[in-house]
Protein backbone atom coordinates (compact mmCIF):
# COMPACT_ATOMS: atom_id res chain seq x y z
CA UNK A 1 0.00 0.00 0.00
CA UNK A 2 2.88 2.28 0.31
CA UNK A 3 3.76 1.91 -2.83
CA UNK A 4 0.69 2.47 -4.44
CA UNK A 5 0.39 6.13 -2.04
CA UNK A 6 3.63 6.77 -3.37
CA UNK A 7 2.72 6.65 -7.05
CA UNK A 8 -0.39 8.73 -6.13
CA UNK A 9 2.19 11.51 -4.53
CA UNK A 10 4.12 11.76 -7.61
CA UNK A 11 1.02 11.26 -10.04
CA UNK A 12 -1.35 13.56 -8.25
CA UNK A 13 1.28 16.50 -7.34
CA UNK A 14 2.85 16.69 -11.26
CA UNK A 15 -0.63 17.46 -12.20
CA UNK A 16 -1.01 20.10 -9.26
CA UNK A 17 2.17 21.55 -10.20
CA UNK A 18 1.14 22.32 -13.50
CA UNK A 19 -1.76 24.27 -12.41
CA UNK A 20 -1.46 27.83 -13.26
CA UNK A 21 -3.59 29.73 -11.31
CA UNK A 22 -2.60 29.73 -8.01
CA UNK A 23 -5.65 32.60 -6.74
CA UNK A 24 -8.39 30.61 -8.57
CA UNK A 25 -6.95 27.03 -6.71
CA UNK A 26 -6.97 29.37 -3.17
CA UNK A 27 -10.49 30.51 -3.95
CA UNK A 28 -12.03 26.84 -4.20
CA UNK A 29 -9.75 25.31 -2.05
CA UNK A 30 -10.19 27.78 1.18
CA UNK A 31 -6.40 27.73 1.28
CA UNK A 32 -4.41 30.47 1.57
CA UNK A 33 -1.36 31.85 -0.89
CA UNK A 34 1.86 33.20 0.38
CA UNK A 35 3.38 35.21 -2.55
CA UNK A 36 6.93 34.03 -1.64
CA UNK A 37 9.93 32.63 -4.09
CA UNK A 38 8.78 29.94 -4.86
CA UNK A 39 5.29 30.52 -3.83
CA UNK A 40 3.85 27.95 -1.29
CA UNK A 41 -0.09 27.08 0.04
CA UNK A 42 -1.11 27.08 3.72
CA UNK A 43 -4.08 24.56 4.35
CA UNK A 44 -5.83 22.90 7.23
CA UNK A 45 -6.59 19.20 7.16
CA UNK A 46 -8.04 17.55 10.24
CA UNK A 47 -6.73 20.61 13.09
CA UNK A 48 -3.25 20.93 11.92
CA UNK A 49 -1.90 23.19 9.14
CA UNK A 50 0.21 22.47 6.49
CA UNK A 51 2.65 24.18 3.83
CA UNK A 52 2.70 22.80 -0.08
CA UNK A 53 5.25 24.63 -1.71
CA UNK A 54 5.08 25.14 -5.84
CA UNK A 55 5.53 24.19 -8.47
CA UNK A 56 7.99 20.79 -6.86
CA UNK A 57 4.75 20.20 -4.50
CA UNK A 58 6.59 19.70 -1.31
CA UNK A 59 4.83 19.33 2.34
CA UNK A 60 5.89 20.60 5.83
CA UNK A 61 3.71 20.94 8.83
CA UNK A 62 3.52 24.51 10.61
CA UNK A 63 5.40 24.31 14.08
CA UNK A 64 6.51 20.98 13.68
CA UNK A 65 9.50 19.13 12.14
CA UNK A 66 7.48 15.93 11.71
CA UNK A 67 7.18 14.34 8.36
CA UNK A 68 4.00 14.65 6.20
CA UNK A 69 2.50 11.11 5.89
CA UNK A 70 2.39 9.66 2.75
CA UNK A 71 -1.83 9.09 3.14
CA UNK A 72 -2.04 12.88 4.45
CA UNK A 73 -0.66 13.57 1.12
CA UNK A 74 -2.73 12.09 -1.02
CA UNK A 75 -5.78 13.40 1.13
CA UNK A 76 -4.35 16.88 0.73
CA UNK A 77 -3.55 16.22 -2.72
CA UNK A 78 -7.10 14.66 -4.19
CA UNK A 79 -8.82 17.60 -2.21
CA UNK A 80 -6.63 20.05 -3.66
CA UNK A 81 -7.32 18.55 -7.78
CA UNK A 82 -11.26 17.65 -6.98
CA UNK A 83 -12.53 21.00 -5.20
CA UNK A 84 -14.84 22.99 -7.41
CA UNK A 85 -15.10 25.70 -4.16
CA UNK A 86 -19.49 25.61 -4.09
CA UNK A 87 -20.92 26.19 -0.56
CA UNK A 88 -21.86 24.29 1.71
CA UNK A 89 -25.08 23.37 0.57
CA UNK A 90 -26.81 22.43 4.32
CA UNK A 91 -28.42 18.89 3.24
CA UNK A 92 -26.70 16.21 5.00
CA UNK A 93 -25.98 12.96 2.43
CA UNK A 94 -24.75 9.26 4.37
CA UNK A 95 -21.90 7.50 1.63
CA UNK A 96 -24.41 6.06 0.15
CA UNK A 97 -25.73 9.21 -1.97
CA UNK A 98 -22.35 9.75 -3.03
CA UNK A 99 -21.40 8.86 -6.35
CA UNK A 100 -20.33 5.20 -6.27
CA UNK A 101 -20.53 5.19 -2.91
CA UNK A 102 -23.65 2.57 -2.68
CA UNK A 103 -22.23 -0.46 -4.44
CA UNK A 104 -18.74 0.45 -2.23
CA UNK A 105 -20.48 0.45 0.78
CA UNK A 106 -19.45 -2.68 2.19
CA UNK A 107 -15.93 -1.61 2.45
CA UNK A 108 -16.58 1.80 3.51
CA UNK A 109 -18.33 0.17 6.36
CA UNK A 110 -15.43 -1.96 7.16
CA UNK A 111 -12.48 0.64 6.98
CA UNK A 112 -14.61 3.43 8.00
CA UNK A 113 -17.17 2.73 10.29
CA UNK A 114 -16.21 -0.63 11.79
CA UNK A 115 -13.03 0.24 13.70
CA UNK A 116 -14.32 2.75 15.88
CA UNK A 117 -17.37 1.25 16.00
CA UNK A 118 -15.98 -2.20 17.83
CA UNK A 119 -13.70 0.07 20.13
CA UNK A 120 -16.38 2.79 21.46
CA UNK A 121 -20.18 1.37 20.76
CA UNK A 122 -20.60 1.14 24.33
CA UNK A 123 -18.17 4.02 25.26
CA UNK A 124 -20.36 7.07 23.87
CA UNK A 125 -17.59 9.59 26.81
CA UNK A 126 -14.20 7.42 25.22
CA UNK A 127 -15.62 8.07 21.57
CA UNK A 128 -16.21 11.70 22.33
CA UNK A 129 -12.90 11.88 24.15
CA UNK A 130 -10.91 10.53 21.55
CA UNK A 131 -11.82 12.92 18.83
CA UNK A 132 -10.96 15.90 20.60
CA UNK A 133 -7.31 14.92 19.46
CA UNK A 134 -8.19 15.91 16.55
CA UNK A 135 -10.05 18.81 16.30
CA UNK A 136 -13.83 16.93 16.78
CA UNK A 137 -16.36 18.72 18.16
CA UNK A 138 -20.00 17.45 19.04
CA UNK A 139 -22.73 17.38 17.18
CA UNK A 140 -26.64 17.07 17.88
CA UNK A 141 -27.30 13.24 15.76
CA UNK A 142 -27.62 10.12 17.50
CA UNK A 143 -26.83 9.31 21.56
CA UNK A 144 -22.75 10.81 20.70
CA UNK A 145 -21.81 12.70 17.19
CA UNK A 146 -18.75 14.61 16.40
CA UNK A 147 -17.87 17.13 13.49
CA UNK A 148 -14.56 17.11 12.04
CA UNK A 149 -13.70 19.90 9.71
CA UNK A 150 -11.33 17.76 7.50
CA UNK A 151 -10.60 20.55 5.15
CA UNK A 152 -12.08 24.46 4.71
CA UNK A 153 -14.85 23.12 2.83
CA UNK A 154 -15.23 19.15 4.09
CA UNK A 155 -16.99 18.52 7.24
CA UNK A 156 -17.34 15.34 8.71
CA UNK A 157 -20.36 13.92 11.76
CA UNK A 158 -19.50 10.61 13.17
CA UNK A 159 -22.68 9.27 14.73
CA UNK A 160 -23.11 6.94 17.45
CA UNK A 161 -25.50 5.10 18.48
CA UNK A 162 -25.33 3.27 21.82
CA UNK A 163 -26.62 -0.51 21.95
CA UNK A 164 -29.10 -1.74 24.31
CA UNK A 165 -31.00 -5.14 25.28
CA UNK A 166 -32.54 -5.47 21.72
CA UNK A 167 -29.91 -3.78 19.39
CA UNK A 168 -26.17 -3.18 18.82
CA UNK A 169 -24.34 -0.12 18.79
CA UNK A 170 -24.48 1.47 15.24
CA UNK A 171 -22.54 3.76 13.91
CA UNK A 172 -22.84 6.43 10.55
CA UNK A 173 -21.24 9.21 9.03
CA UNK A 174 -22.69 12.08 7.66
CA UNK A 175 -21.47 14.47 5.07
CA UNK A 176 -22.96 17.61 3.69
CA UNK A 177 -23.90 16.96 0.01
CA UNK A 178 -21.30 19.26 -1.33
CA UNK A 179 -18.73 16.55 -0.28
CA UNK A 180 -19.19 15.17 -4.00
CA UNK A 181 -17.74 18.71 -5.27
CA UNK A 182 -14.20 18.39 -3.65
CA UNK A 183 -13.81 14.31 -2.81
CA UNK A 184 -14.26 11.38 -4.68
CA UNK A 185 -15.80 8.40 -2.85
CA UNK A 186 -12.36 7.29 -2.98
CA UNK A 187 -11.07 9.71 -1.18
CA UNK A 188 -13.92 10.13 1.33
CA UNK A 189 -12.85 6.38 2.34
CA UNK A 190 -9.34 7.02 3.22
CA UNK A 191 -10.63 9.95 4.85
CA UNK A 192 -13.15 8.45 7.06
CA UNK A 193 -10.99 5.32 7.68
CA UNK A 194 -7.78 7.90 8.93
CA UNK A 195 -10.19 9.56 11.13
CA UNK A 196 -11.58 6.35 12.54
CA UNK A 197 -7.92 4.77 12.97
CA UNK A 198 -6.60 7.80 14.85
CA UNK A 199 -9.26 7.30 17.42
CA UNK A 200 -9.09 3.90 18.07
CA UNK A 201 -5.16 3.97 18.30
CA UNK A 202 -5.13 7.37 20.05
CA UNK A 203 -1.99 7.58 17.32
CA UNK A 204 -0.01 10.53 16.79
CA UNK A 205 -1.61 12.12 13.50
CA UNK A 206 0.78 11.05 10.07
CA UNK A 207 1.28 7.71 11.70
CA UNK A 208 -2.11 6.10 11.71
CA UNK A 209 -4.39 5.20 9.16
CA UNK A 210 -5.41 1.47 9.12
CA UNK A 211 -3.03 0.62 6.03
Amino acid sequence: MKYGYEESVVQLGQRLGDLPDLDLLCARTGSVLERTSPPALRLDFLNQRYRIQWPDITFSLDHSNAEVSLKDKVLILHYLMTAAGGPLTGRDITFREVPDGSGYYDVFQKRAINPWLGRYGEDAAGFLQAGEALGGQPAAPGDAALTFQAFARVPVIFVLWRGDDEFPADGSVIFDASVTDYLSAYAITELCELIAWTMVRGAARGQSGGT
